[in-house]
């Protein structure tokens, strides 16, 4: 029996809502952070793969997307994928598997933590996608404490996501439009 809730797991917002609650994130808790700073980039990686993929009737799509046995249903499987596909760069790959085992440490663990942990602290320290495009620009990343390193993580990543996306989109848009062209061109 499928709960009426679970809906909510694929209806996504639209992605000015999805843009205000990431925004809105700033101010809450290290759980809310974490787990819904997560979520959104593994709806980022679900869209960007999607994008390479062919177009799937509804049976696929959650054959490969959603439940138990399905292949990409975890945020593991759509990092690992997306690296394989060179869809993500090393660095975006590494962060994406850090704050995959952040989160899961926020929802999973019994214990009452926060990003003042010092195993946390540390792990954040290890966000190193943001702090690289700062050093690429010759400046020094302003973001030291834990829950800024990661928000702005998030936020970076899901930029960088959404202009893979972008330029996936483009790409096939322009493709599409030149395939059009040639094919209605008379040789004689």
């Amino acid at each position: 029996m499928t709960t009426s809730s679970k809906t909510l797991l694929k209806n996504f917002p639209t992605s000015e809502e999805m843009t205000a609650i990431i925004y809105d994130l700033k101010g809450k808790d290290a759980r809310t952070v974490t787990i819904m700073g997560a979520s959104y980039l593994e709806y980022g990686l679900e869209q960007l793969l999607r994008t390479h993929f062919r177009d799937l009737n509804k049976d696929d799509s959650k054959n490969i997307f959603d439940g138990g046995n399905a292949v990409l249903a975890t945020f593991s499987a759509k990092i690992r994928i997306a690296y394989a596909m060179s869809l993500i760069e090393g660095a975006v790959y590494r962060d994406l598997l850090l704050i995959k085992d952040i989160r899961n440490v926020f929802a999973h663990s019994l214990h009452n933590i926060d990003f003042t942990h010092k195993l946390i602290e540390t792990d954040c320290q290890k966000l190193t996608s943001l702090i690289e495009l700062y050093k690429v620009m010759d400046f020094s990343c302003p973001f030291t404490s834990a829950p800024d390193i990661f928000l702005e993580t998030v936020h970076h990543i899901s930029l960088v996501l959404f202009c893979r996306d972008l330029q996936t989109t483009l790409s096939k848009a322009f493709d599409s439009i030149g395939n059009e062209i040639v094919s209605g061109i008379n040789i004689r």
